[in-house]
């Protein structure tokens, strides 16, 4: 039952970048020394006509599998050879930077990427636009760090996924890292959907012994259920070369 088939696959992309540097900007809050914004928006197009055998008409090996993030356009990124069908999509990003001088260093204050995609011609399991995810890192001191992750529908408005996190690391004797995942129910009839979704706040922490020995205690609580869903602690060897653990929860 082996099929042969052949896939055309083209496109082009545009984008460029644009700054904009104010030495003079001095905050020791934020400890800025110097800005510098830096802006990259981009177009990508790729355009694939229908194979001459459908996906349908294939065995499902390398399926497309359900996934968080926006998936490759091109190949060989996409990989899901047997799900390959047509394609005419436009993805649209926009990158956003601010940089400043930290120690005599250049280092990023802010990167924000927001992307999506418009389907000029979208197959039936489709829509006209793909959900609008954000990708943000905030910096406001060396040892603070807060990211973000989201995924919100551009049709209904609702937000599918939230991921947020918020790393303490005053020195590199210990870190802690809370942070709260939210993920939407998606009870679809796609072979993509992502099923029963999830609300729960992590916490993870860990301290350095000494130069030898060091642990870490890691926290998920379900918010659905008011419940611990799970905990682990763990030791750490360090053996220079290669460092080996022992985790139980």
């Amino acid at each position: 039952d082996e099929e042969t088939r052949g896939v055309f696959n083209t496109g082009a992309e545009v984008s460029f970048k644009a700054s904009r540097v104010w030495p003079g900007v001095k905050n020791k809050l934020f400890d800025l020394d110097g800005i510098r914004h830096i802006i990259q928006p981009s177009i990508n197009y790729v355009y694939v006509p229908s194979p001459n055998v459908h996906p349908n008409e294939l065995p499902q090996f390398d399926s497309e599998l359900p996934s968080l993030r926006l998936l490759p356009i091109e190949y060989p990124e996409y990989n899901s050879i047997d799900s390959i069908d047509s394609q005419n999509v436009l993805r649209f990003g926009l990158r956003n930077q601010l940089q400043t001088k930290r120690d005599g260093q250049v280092q990023d204050l802010l990167d924000w990427q927001l992307y999506t995609d418009w389907r000029l011609r979208p197959r039936t399991e489709q829509r006209t636009f793909a959900d609008l995810y954000s990708d943000l890192s905030f910096a406001p001191r060396s040892w603070i760090t807060l990211e973000s992750q989201t995924r919100m529908d551009l049709t209904t408005g609702n937000w599918n996924m939230l991921l947020h996190t918020l790393t303490l690391q005053p020195s590199d004797i210990w870190s802690w890292t809370l942070g709260h995942f939210y993920l939407r129910d998606d009870f679809s009839r796609l072979p993509t959907a992502l099923g029963e979704g999830d609300d729960v706040f992590t916490s993870a922490l860990f301290f350095k012994l000494n130069e030898n020995y060091s642990t870490r205690a890691v926290h998920h609580f379900d918010v659905r259920s008011g419940r611990l869903q799970e905990q682990y602690y763990s030791l750490y060897r360090d053996l220079r070369s290669w460092t080996v653990a022992l985790t139980g929860g």
